[in-house]
């Protein structure tokens, strides 16, 4: 009755006016000062919570997301010098079981709506597409810094979001589902949930790698540790991860992006021990396949490769993000 009150109030006010069409909302995170060298994956993280609305709830369709790095007055940082300070960012939802409640959703989605960072400074999903969401859930924007150069003169750095929605107009929904690499560090098989597998079945086990820490782990029901990063000793890494668990067949994917640390030269999916399906890489971090990826009740695997041009071990990790469309 209350919402029903408010909406009536509303509606009779001389301000009130429906609004439709595409939409855009900003976030900036806090500033942090960049003083020193910082490898990948080992410099803090920052974040920022924001509402894509502050009236009266809605629902509304996420279309995209792009950042600019922001830097002090009088820098002479580049553009481009200024994207590499950026290890990884991420749009994510702060209550993702909350999130699936509103929507009437059977499933608790991703955690992220984008994965942004080396390489990818902008994603917008297809014309017609977007994902749904109530305008109060509260969303946050993450930010991990990088340095690796001794010389950079001392700045204090932002990381401004860009968030772009349409409102008033029901779009195509799609999900994410975020395909993760991962490497065993405790456990025998190297399979998510699977105690052994044929290599002619489902490819060859993922890597092994030792305890990296603040990397994130996931357990399987058989005691094994997987981490989304590994090592990577000087020259060209290979990492093979079967993802059959990550799916819900059948899916189909309208956007596909990657998200790596540096170095990546090569992310593909496909079954095992046949060509890719579809193959990303620096120089095209996603891609609208044409026609949409289709995966259906197959193995399939996230092959990840790094090139380490350094004399010394570097952490590397990458995950596939999709857009799926909605049954």
């Amino acid at each position: 009755m209350r919402d029903l009150v408010l909406v009536l109030l509303c509606l009779l006010g001389s301000g009130c006016r429906a609004v439709k069409g595409p939409q855009q909302v900003q976030a900036v995170t806090p500033a942090f000062p960049l003083d020193r060298v910082i490898q990948p994956a080992q410099g803090p993280s920052v974040s920022q919570e924001f509402l894509v609305l502050k009236e009266y709830p809605e629902t509304v369709y996420v279309t995209g997301a792009s950042i600019r790095v922001m830097v002090d007055p009088g820098s002479r940082l580049t553009p481009k010098e200024r994207e590499q300070l950026v290890a990884g960012a991420a749009v994510s939802w702060v209550h993702p079981a909350r999130h699936a409640e509103l929507m009437k959703s059977s499933e608790i989605p991703d955690p992220n709506l984008f994965l942004l960072g080396q390489g990818v400074q902008d994603i917008q999903l297809p014309a017609g597409y977007g994902i749904p969401m109530r305008s109060n859930e509260p969303l946050k924007l993450s930010a991990q810094w990088m340095n690796r150069n001794p010389y950079l003169q001392p700045n204090n750095v932002r990381l401004q979001l860009t968030l772009s929605f349409q409102r008033g107009q029901p779009l195509r929904e799609v999900r994410v589902r975020a395909l993760y690499g991962w490497a065993l560090r405790q456990g025998q098989s190297g399979y998510y949930g699977l105690a052994s597998g044929r290599p002619e079945e489902v490819g060859p086990p993922c890597l092994h790698t030792e305890a990296i820490a603040g990397a994130p782990e996931i357990r399987d029901g058989l005691g094994q540790i997987f981490q989304s990063r590994w090592l990577a000793p000087p020259g060209l890494t290979s990492n093979r991860v079967l993802v059959d668990g990550q799916l819900r067949p059948p899916e189909k994917a309208v956007l596909v992006n990657a998200s790596s640390w540096p170095g990546l030269e090569k992310m593909s999916l496909g079954k095992p021990e046949a060509k890719p399906l579809l193959e990303l890489g620096p120089e095209q971090m996603h891609r609208i396949p044409q026609p949409p990826l289709q995966l259906g009740h197959d193995h399939y695997q996230l092959r990840l490769e790094h090139r380490n041009d350094t004399r010394v071990n570097q952490v590397v990790g990458g995950t596939m993000v999709l857009y799926v469309e909605s049954p």
